[in-house]
């Protein structure tokens, strides 16, 4: 057997057992030792340390905290810290925390250019604290979840210098694609973006790229060892099945970011059932569940009669919900400007999707990966028109169309037996790490 070799971690959410990017590293490395791996993470994210228990953190608010007060506020967390650390709680109740954090949420080029500024201007990674850190783990291999701040790439290009690691890179979000704007910030970012990306490349070993789309077009565009392991799930026995359901009206569910304008397209659905509701006797419903909790003026636009925000959920709590559900809801923005990011990415929730047992609905334009996806493989029901009338038609279809649910259940299962096994992705990640 294949000795394991070090690996550091680096990306901007920890470990995690429930949370999109950290559920997908996770998988990866289930099973690796725990004394072969660490992770540096750039949230105020709780890890979970089923996977990993030696973490690093460094967040947006140590690097202001640095530059303005020369203070250091970076940390490690160890095991006993991670299960009672509290911070993101505490932290997440501060306006000014809020007030930022929806700067960065909006995507503004401006607010990008002034993050890499201050993480450039401050490196953190060259900190005493965070050096003897690294070097006294002293990696073998850099496992680096890509990033939409080029500065990260500066870090992770100093820390492979400091420790002669070898880079393996993971590709999620398409963050270096262009499309047309007039603001000079947007240019200045994405310049940077693309020549930090393709520098990352050059010294990756092998990309993983999480859809067939993205590798396909990354190869073409700047070259590279690419393999495709796709987001993957290990739901076990915790599915109900589906034909033992009997809701009193057709329940769906979103659970998942509303970022990225993805709570119009939840808006739109709503504002549909509700017509449905009024004009046609149909009784469907739609709660909707985020572990960010979105703005006022938001939760007001997605809530009606039949549709409400319903907050956030432990993993027990998904599972459970899913269960309890008739057709599993996936949106992806329409607007050109959020396209671009999400044109080649595959969700992270669509595997746990696809192995529940429900009807994925899925509403998004069609040239968006996921929604192609899912539609090239008939494993789901999809709508690629944001036109009211025609969402409420659609919707009074799958709704009224019990046996064409259950075709899209006996389609998505095959498909995420096929592509999203468990153990498959990860033993495609770990035996080419473990090739070094």
């Amino acid at each position: 057997m294949q000795e394991y070799p070090k690996v550091l971690v680096i990306a901007h959410n920890s470990f995690s057992d429930n949370q999109s990017n950290g559920k997908t590293l996770s998988a990866f490395f289930n099973g690796w030792p725990k004394e072969k791996i660490a992770q540096l993470y750039l949230t105020y994210d709780k890890p979970d340390i089923t996977v990993c228990n030696k973490f690093y953190r460094i967040t947006d608010f140590d690097v202001l905290k640095q530059f303005f007060t020369k203070k250091d506020t970076s940390k490690e967390i160890n095991e006993i810290d991670a299960i009672n650390d509290n911070d993101k709680q505490s932290v997440h109740r501060s306006k000014w925390y809020m007030f930022v954090r929806n700067l960065f949420f909006k995507r503004i080029p401006l607010m990008y250019c002034i993050r890499n500024m201050f993480w450039n201007l401050v490196k953190p990674w060259n900190n005493e604290k965070v050096k003897k850190w690294i070097k006294s783990f002293n990696p073998d291999i850099i496992f680096f979840q890509s990033s939409n701040v080029y500065a990260i790439f500066d870090m992770v290009e100093s820390i492979m210098n400091m420790t002669h690691a070898k880079l393996y890179m993971e590709t999620t979000d398409d963050y270096v694609t262009t499309h047309f704007s007039l603001d000079p910030f947007y240019w200045i970012n994405i310049t940077k973006m693309i020549d930090r990306y393709r520098k990352a490349i050059n010294n990756s070993e092998t990309i993983f790229a999480i859809g067939d789309l993205m590798a396909k077009e990354y190869k073409e565009k700047f070259g590279g060892n690419y393999q495709v392991a796709m987001n993957s799930v290990e739901l076990k026995n915790e599915i109900i099945p589906y034909d033992e359901v009997k809701n009193s009206s057709i329940l769906l569910t979103y659970a998942g970011n509303l970022g990225l304008n993805r709570w119009r397209v939840l808006s739109k659905i709503g504002k549909a059932l509700s017509k449905l509701k009024k004009d046609e006797n149909i009784n469907a419903k739609l709660e909707i569940y985020s572990i960010h909790t979105p703005s006022k003026k938001i939760i007001k636009k997605l809530t009606n009669d039949v549709m409400s925000f319903k907050g956030s959920l432990n993993t027990e709590e998904l599972v459970k919900k899913r269960n309890q559900s008739d057709i599993l809801v996936h949106v992806e923005s329409f607007d050109k400007k959020n396209k671009y990011i999400t044109r080649l990415s595959v969700s992270t929730k669509i595997p746990e999707y696809l192995l529940s047992q429900r009807c994925i609905l899925a509403v998004g334009p069609k040239d968006v990966a996921s929604i192609k996806y899912i539609s090239d493989n008939k494993a789901g029901y999809v709508i690629t028109s944001l036109d009211e009338n025609n969402i409420k038609e659609n919707l009074k279809y799958i709704i009224l169309n019990r046996s064409e649910r259950e075709y899209y259940i006996k389609n998505g299962k095959e498909l995420a037996d096929n592509r999203h096994s468990f153990e498959k992705n990860k033993q495609i990640v770990q035996r080419t790490i473990k090739q070094t």
